[in-house]
């Protein structure tokens, strides 16, 4: 029952950081609070639980939407080929390509 409770405070908790948790509209129009991350190490916290990757997934899947540094590309590339093989899928190809 307690792995069931944390493993979904960390699919919340994932989604947060990727999504951010309030727009910031005074100043750069953004959202605030977003941090790929710690994003990431929640979705792999998750995993590491259920031996679900899909957090993981959903994390790496709109990056190159959300960052846009040299340094958030070489790290996402990075994750994604850390991912099991039978997991990588079309949409991890596509944001490898982009």
């Amino acid at each position: 029952m307690y792995i069931l409770f944390f493993q979904i405070v960390l699919k919340v908790l994932t989604r947060i950081y990727k999504i951010g948790v309030r727009y910031d509209i005074k100043n750069t129009g953004k959202y605030i609070g977003k941090d790929i991350y710690k994003a990431m190490k929640m979705a792999n916290r998750s995993y590491k639980l259920s031996g679900d990757i899909e957090d993981m997934k959903y994390v790496l899947n709109g990056i190159y939407r959300d960052f846009n540094t040299t340094k958030d590309y070489e790290w996402t590339i990075q994750q994604i080929l850390k991912l099991p093989k039978e997991e990588i899928k079309e949409e991890q190809y596509s944001d490898l390509g982009s």
